[in-house]
């Protein structure tokens, strides 16, 4: 989900959530007679029965392309048994006394599954034995001919596709784009083929050939096939589909076994979790099936939506997740690609609510810091630290492509204000500690007579403190670090009424006249006329007025006391009095400003 808003002026006039889909996506558990069904299509008491040893990818893999030639549905067993839930499905599908095919020889489907069918009412018959390309061609017989006829009512022979014997994924692979192209399967090893594979391609019309098939693999199907037959390239990848299966070989070569049946039902079937990302964003399908354990519905979401040319983004929760004892913590998150990033965009969460955040980037590493918390509903806030859950959403811009990603994470959080001693509001949580050296902690609070935005001045303070470059931390002579307690703060920042201030400062002895600020020994106290509107040297500018009586106070704080201009046309030092004048110099902001 992203917000859009309209502003004016500053003001939000209009704003919603957005949520974007591309494509729907169901997880398959597990269980492989669940993943047979779906790629089956269910059961409707009348198919044909294929067994099948998933566990022997390489033997197995015709049955994807043999299923979808006869219809039937594919039931994986193991080799010397029929488990509770494979009996139950063969009954599901198929009558008493009905054949039962076992695909392959003895070492894969053994004597005692034949004789559990046989014994529960069923013909057993096994198709083929031997090496995998032997079963391979076994299967090519055994399928009848496809459903195209000459002028002179002659079926048309199936069209085969030779594949090489392995490795898995490929051999898999091959098979998904036989079945969906309604082939037969065929496997030649590295240097040729079996005299039986040769005889089945030379009756073969059309011949398809793996786009991994090796030189002398392919040069041994031209020499086989007829001279009038049709041999064509067939790229790894499969053509466009509505639907595709995402099922790895290399992690769960069962699961692909089984997924290539898929092709039957018009999918795309992809073997190798590699491939999908480009798939999915050069074909855009508008469903998918993915196992338990391969890519998630978001994954293949962000490809559909971003492109085969899309960087790959990981998002890694750093700090502020989930301890023990709870501890409030600012959230930080990094976005990890795999090229340099260019831009970035990160919304971001917490309950429902907006968290404000900065965004920082240095080479392919996208950094998302939280700033302060935004209030919860009424019954929500913390009284203490607390797990909240955290969502994330960002885009990620590399080498002109975009990449859209999410992250969800329980994070901890604290009451967002407490109130002072004195009254004032606190903001609450903490930031990361910036810089190097001794630690000053420091507190931002507001008399809530101002009328102000806590979030806002707490952000706004925070970022001109913090600023690791123009800031007090920039030289390294210290490190610093916002709080949410005003009675752990070193340092207490306060933007209160003119009044309140001229009380407080006061009280060592100085006199703001209702219209300057002070250190009072313990806060900075800011007045919030000057926070408003700044003064006349300032030029109306207000923000870097802001950052001159945020850092001078903090200044003061720190030790350093008041410096004049040190030449006309030049910067003014931060902890010069610039809001009783400039003297020649150029109003400044940062105690470094040149770094």
């Amino acid at each position: 989900a992203h917000t859009l808003a309209v502003t004016a002026g500053g003001t939000t006039l209009r704003q919603w959530q957005v949520y974007t889909s591309g494509v729907t996506t169901r997880v398959l558990s597990q269980d492989r007679v669940a993943v047979a069904d779906a790629a089956a299509g269910g059961r409707d008491g009348s198919r044909p029965v294929l067994l099948v040893n998933p566990d022997r990818p390489l033997l197995a893999a015709t049955a994807g392309p043999l299923a979808v030639a006869t219809r039937a549905v594919i039931v994986p067993v193991a080799m010397d048994r029929v488990d509770e839930a494979a009996m139950a499905a063969i009954a599901a599908a198929r009558g008493p006394g009905a054949e039962v095919m076992l695909l392959g020889g003895l070492d894969a489907i053994g004597t005692e599954v034949a004789d559990q069918v046989e014994a529960a009412g069923w013909h057993a018959r096994r198709i083929g034995t031997g090496t995998p390309a032997d079963v391979a061609v076994a299967a090519a017989v055994h399928q009848p001919a496809a459903d195209v006829y000459t002028r002179g009512g002659e079926a048309t022979p199936r069209p085969v596709l030779v594949a090489p014997d392995g490795p898995a994924a490929a051999t898999l692979q091959a098979a998904a784009n036989a079945a969906r192209r309604g082939a037969a399967l065929l496997l030649a090893g590295p240097d040729g083929l079996s005299p039986a594979t040769a005889e089945v391609i030379g009756g073969r019309p059309l011949v398809l050939l793996a786009e991994d098939l090796t030189d002398a693999a392919a040069a041994a199907v031209t020499a086989a096939a007829d001279p009038d037959a049709v041999l064509t390239r067939v790229t790894r990848l499969p053509e466009a589909a509505k639907e595709v299966w995402i099922a790895d070989a290399v992690d769960d070569p069962a699961a692909a076994v089984l997924a290539t049946r898929a092709a039957g039902l018009g999918a795309a079937v992809l073997v190798h979790v590699d491939d999908a990302p480009a798939w999915v964003g050069r074909n855009r399908p508008a469903g998918a099936t993915v196992m338990a354990d391969g890519p998630t519905p978001a994954a293949v979401g962000s490809w559909w939506v971003d492109g085969p040319q899309a960087p790959q983004v990981a998002a890694v929760l750093t700090q502020g997740g989930v301890g023990d004892p709870l501890v409030a913590t600012t959230p930080v998150v990094e976005l990890r690609a795999d090229r340099p990033v260019s831009g970035a965009a990160v919304y971001a969460t917490v309950a429902g609510r907006e968290w404000p955040g900065t965004t920082s980037i240095d080479d392919d590493v996208v950094t998302w810091t939280a700033g302060p918390r935004p209030a919860l509903a009424q019954g929500e806030e913390p009284t203490g630290a607390q797990a909240a859950d955290l969502e994330l959403t960002a885009v990620v811009t590399a080498q002109g492509h975009l990449r859209h990603t999410g992250l969800r994470a329980e994070v901890v959080i604290g009451p967002a204000t407490t109130t002072s001693p004195e009254g004032f509001v606190v903001a609450g949580g903490s930031s990361p500690v910036v810089g190097a050296g001794p630690l000053r902690t420091f507190s931002i609070e507001v008399e809530p007579s101002t009328g102000l935005d806590l979030a806002a001045v707490a952000a706004e303070a925070e970022g001109i403190l913090l600023d690791p470059t123009r800031g007090w931390t920039a030289r390294g002579q210290r490190s610093m670090q916002r709080v949410g307690s005003a009675a752990e703060a070193d340092i207490r920042v306060v933007v209160a009424t003119p009044s309140t201030v001229d009380r407080f400062c006061g009280r060592v002895g100085l006199d703001t006249a209702g219209r300057l600020s002070c250190w009072d020994g313990r806060r900075a106290m800011l007045n919030l006329t000057r926070w408003n509107t700044g003064v006349s040297p300032f030029h109306t500018d207000l923000t870097v007025y802001r950052q001159y009586l945020v850092s001078h106070e903090v200044g003061h704080g720190l030790g350093m006391g008041h410096v004049g201009c040190p030449a006309d046309g030049v910067l003014a030092p931060v902890m010069m009095q610039q809001s009783k004048s400039l003297g020649g110099c150029v109003a400044n902001g940062w105690p470094y400003p040149h770094g």
